[in-house]
């Protein structure tokens, strides 16, 4: 997972790690895809993909531990019992950890199907927002 810092690839320099934080806090919009995004930045950035699909993965450990923490904070799971939170975050650290492994092994192939469905999906949600109502 570490391999961005081997000798053989680029080393992300400050100036792209900041250009694709600043895109990873663009991902609020509806439909765009914070990994998809970041990913594709860093590779425009002249990093190779791998070591930007590990980045960017790397990088969604603060906002994901960052939106927990605001949810505690803010009473979120004060009306959960212990059981079913822990039930609920055993499952979704196994079904996160092969969602991660299919993610990086089909992202370091093409984005081609990927922008096409975020492409497909970001419309949808501006239309369903502006006219529809229908989520």
């Amino acid at each position: 997972f570490f391999h961005i810092l081997t000798k053989k690839e680029r080393q992300i320099s400050l100036a792209d790690a900041l250009i694709v934080g600043f895109t990873q806090g663009l991902a609020v919009f509806p439909g765009l895809s914070r990994s998809g995004s970041t990913i594709s930045v860093a590779s425009l950035c002249g990093v190779q993909k791998s070591q930007a699909t590990d980045f960017s993965f790397f990088i969604s450990i603060p906002v994901i531990v960052g939106g927990a923490l605001l949810d505690c904070m803010g009473g979120g799971f004060a009306t959960v019992d212990i059981l079913t939170l822990f039930v609920g975050f055993v499952s979704a650290f196994v079904s996160g950890l092969f969602a991660v492994k299919f993610m990086l092994k089909s992202l370091t192939k093409s984005f081609d199907g990927f922008a096409i469905y975020l492409l497909i999906l970001s419309a949808f949600l501006i239309i369903n927002d502006a006219w529809l109502h229908i989520l």
